[in-house]
């Protein structure tokens, strides 16, 4: 999808192909793209479209349950 201020020059350089290339195969009478349109890109072995970004839910990390335990204190070794 386009985004806004993106040119046909923009599309060709990124994706090394050229603005007659992508006019003639969108059909394009001038170089005025729209904001969140898709164009077609040619390039060698066909028409490139871009896949979707698809991003995995959030995961969380498990809960965290501490025990205490308890020690009575004449068993604590200390000094």
């Amino acid at each position: 999808m386009t985004k806004r201020g993106e040119t046909l020059s923009h599309l060709a350089l990124r994706y090394h192909t050229t603005i007659e290339i992508i006019r003639k195969e969108n059909g394009l009478k001038s170089d005025a793209l729209r904001e969140g349109k898709e164009y077609r890109i040619p390039r060698k072995g066909g028409v490139a479209t871009i896949a979707p970004v698809l991003i995995a839910p959030r995961r969380l990390p498990p809960e965290r349950t501490e025990t205490v335990k308890h020690v009575p204190e004449g068993a604590r070794g200390g000094s």
